[in-house]
């Protein structure tokens, strides 16, 4: 019976619980007297010959703000933007499609944000998996995020991103 307890309570320290970080974090530095944050970016892999890899990741600079909302929104619409050329020339490929973002709230450690319909990947299972984990991992590199609500057109994500 402790064999069991104990193994129930190493299963969810392992991180196996819906609060996860990614381990990146959003950091601010400056350069030339502006400040700026560097995020990364999730991106899908455009060959699936990256040795089980989910996702690829790149360095993007966004201008700093003293509001999170603010670098929150940019972070989004940066992901939006899609890989560069120089990226999908290493494989990258954009997970999520070119939607607008209509609010985005963070409330006691939770980002609750809203896009339009356009967010709605097309495609299978996989794919409502890979765009809703590339939101939260590039929400949650805000340390004032802990927790990723995904609305879209003021429907929650559950209903509203079906395969």
């Amino acid at each position: 019976m402790r064999g069991i307890v104990l193994f129930i309570v190493l299963f969810l320290l392992s991180g196996c619980c819906s609060v996860q970080k990614i381990g990146l974090k959003a950091g601010e530095f400056s350069r030339k007297g502006v400040d700026y944050l560097e995020i990364w970016l999730p991106f899908g892999l455009a060959q699936s010959d990256y040795m089980g890899m989910d996702f690829l990741y790149f360095r993007r600079e966004i201008p700093f703000t003293h509001n999170t909302e603010i670098n929150a929104y940019n972070a989004l619409n940066e992901l939006f933007k899609g890989p560069t050329e120089e990226e999908k020339q290493k494989g990258a490929s954009s997970l999520v499609r070119n939607s607008r973002i209509l609010s985005l709230k963070i409330r006691n450690g939770k980002a609750k944000v809203n896009f339009s319909k356009e967010f709605a990947p097309p495609g299978g299972s996989l794919a409502v998996w890979q765009c809703r984990t590339a939101v939260e991992e590039v929400l949650r590199q805000f340390p004032e995020i802990r927790k990723v609500e995904i609305f879209i057109e003021g429907i929650p994500a559950i209903e509203s991103l079906q395969p």
